[in-house]
C-alpha cells in the first residue's frame, strides 16, 4: 500500500472525528476498523483517493464531519468516493434498517467501482471481526445485532449480490469478500437456528 501526505491527513482527521468511538463488541477504538479496511483494500489497489476514501467512509454518516468540511480537505474526488458509501440518514428519510441497507446497495449499483471496492473492503473486515468476536460464544450475537435474522440476511446477501456484478474483474479482492461473507452468513444462520 502506498503511502502519502493526503493519506496521513486523512489518518488524523479520522482518528480525530472517531476518537471517542469504539467498535461495537470488541470495544477497540474504532479508528482500527478505518485503518483495516485501507490496508485490505490497499492489497488491491495504489489509488490514493480510494485509500483516503477508505479512511474517511464512516466519517459522514457517523461523525460530526460535514459534507462541505470533507469537500475542502480532500477534494470532489474523494467527496464523491465517499458520499457513495455513505448510508441515507435512516432518521431523516424515515427508512427501517432494511430499507437503509437496500437503499445503501442500490447506491452500490451506481457508485464509481472504486467506491464498490470500499465497500467490499468495509463488508470484510466487518465480517472478519463479527466471525473473530462470537466465534466462542454465538448467541451474544443477539444481543449486541437483535433478533431480526432474515433482514440482516436480506439486507447483506442484496449488498454482496451488487458488489459480486460490481467487481466482476476485482477476482482477488471479491475472492476475500465472499469467503468472509460466506462464513458470517454461516454465523448468522446459526444463530438463527440455535438461539431463540
Amino acid at each position: 500500500m502506498i503511502y502519502t501526505k493526503k493519506i496521513e491527513m486523512a489518518i488524523k482527521v479520522a482518528a480525530d472525528k472517531h476518537r471517542n468511538q469504539t467498535r461495537k463488541f470488541s470495544k477497540l477504538p474504532y479508528i482500527t476498523h478505518l485503518v483495516s479496511v485501507s490496508f485490505i483494500l490497499g492489497e488491491y489497489t495504489n489509488d490514493e483517493a480510494a485509500i483516503v476514501a477508505a479512511l474517511l467512509h464512516d466519517t459522514l454518516e457517523d461523525t460530526d464531519y460535514s459534507e462541505a468540511e470533507l469537500k475542502k480537505d480532500f477534494g470532489d474526488e474523494v467527496f464523491g468516493l465517499v458520499k457513495a458509501v455513505t448510508e441515507p440518514d435512516r432518521k431523516a428519510l424515515n427508512l427501517s434498517w432494511l430499507n437503509t441497507k437496500l437503499a445503501y446497495a442500490k447506491q452500490l449499483e451506481v457508485a464509481d467501482k472504486r467506491s464498490v471496492m470500499i465497500a467490499a473492503a468495509d463488508k470484510t473486515h466487518n465480517s472478519i471481526n463479527i466471525i473473530t468476536d462470537f466465534a466462542d460464544k454465538p448467541c451474544e450475537f443477539v444481543k449486541y445485532f437483535g433478533n431480526k435474522h432474515d433482514d440482516r440476511i436480506q439486507a447483506y446477501q442484496t449488498i454482496a449480490d451488487v458488489i459480486n456484478s460490481r467487481l466482476e474483474s476485482e477476482e482477488a479482492l471479491l475472492s476475500k469478500f465472499n469467503e468472509t461473507f460466506t462464513s458470517y452468513l454461516n454465523l448468522v444462520n446459526y444463530v438463527k437456528e440455535n438461539c431463540k
